[in-house]
């Protein structure tokens, strides 16, 4: 009996320690399992911030590549101005020159006329280089014929400033090279924009 007894407390204590073995494989067993559901959640936590940054990164990387592309737009269009201003500055240079140039033309032209002298081949750039001149030489007396006589050519400009400058018929007839009653039926012409 006592073997019995033994046995049976032996059996109740190896039931006892399965019990206990059990209990605490099932505690590890559990203790593992939160862990995981633990890391799993910080795991699932952690990729959502690095999909959260991935996409701001490339939202950054493709502003910085609109930037770019507008920097290397506006630097295309800098220099297109750039040369345009360049042309532009060389064209005013030119223009001045030639109106320099004009200028003095007109002068030679009007001062061979105020000295007596008289040119039978005037051409259009010859009346226009003088009146040029002139417009600025006797620019109030310019001023009222065009007020009187509106937007006449040069060659009729010419005539209508000699005339007002007391060259008579025949004088004006010499500076152009042509008869005095071809001065007056020119003048006769010209009319005047108000009677």
């Amino acid at each position: 009996m006592s073997e019995l007894q033994s046995n049976i407390n032996s059996s109740l204590s190896m039931k006892d320690l399965l019990d206990t073995i059990t209990s605490a494989s099932m505690g590890i067993l559990i203790i593992i399992l939160l862990c995981i559901v633990v890391f799993s959640l910080m795991l699932h936590r952690t990729r959502k911030r690095l999909i959260a940054v991935h996409n701001r990164l490339k939202a950054e990387k493709q502003s910085l590549e609109q930037a770019k592309t507008q920097i290397k737009s506006l630097k295309k269009e800098s220099a297109k101005k750039s040369d345009k201003i360049e042309r532009l500055n060389n064209d005013i240079m030119v223009a001045s020159q030639s109106s320099e140039a004009n200028a003095r033309c007109g002068k030679e032209l009007y001062l061979h006329i105020k000295n007596g002298g008289t040119t039978v081949t005037w051409t259009k750039q010859d009346y226009e280089l003088c009146m040029a001149y002139c417009k600025i030489e006797f620019a109030e007396t310019m001023a009222e014929i065009e007020r009187c006589y509106g937007n006449i050519a040069p060659r009729k400009q010419l005539i209508m400033l000699l005339q007002h400058l007391n060259y008579d018929y025949a004088a004006i007839g010499r500076v152009l090279g042509i008869n005095s009653d071809s001065v007056r039926k020119n003048i006769a012409r010209i009319t005047p924009l108000t009677k």
